[in-house]
């Protein structure tokens, strides 16, 4: 099974993934773009699906027909940051 995307949390709910389902600690939508498979904000429509619709809102629920829920380990902007910040503190540490 995957995480939330919001929080790192491991999804424990059934497949397939029901559009109302979410995170009981974040309350993130599960059925959105930002925990699909095909989400890639490099490509058109932020998808790598060809026949899927433009969804402007990519964090909340959707009615995406081509929706797969997402099983790799995603890393929060917040941990990108602090490793960033730490990276540059080792680079100009005096």
């Amino acid at each position: 099974m995957g995480v939330c995307v919001g929080c790192g949390t491991p999804i424990d709910e059934p497949l397939p993934i029901s559009r109302q389902a979410h995170c009981k600690k974040c309350t993130a939508d599960f059925h959105a773009c930002r925990q699909c498979y095909w989400y890639d904000t490099h490509v058109a429509k932020q998808c790598r699906e060809p026949m899927a619709d433009w969804v402007a809102d990519k964090e909340k629920a959707n009615f995406c027909d081509y929706f797969k829920l997402n099983e790799k380990k995603f890393v929060t902007v917040d941990d990108r940051t602090e490793s960033a910040k730490e990276a540059l503190e080792k680079l100009f540490k005096k």
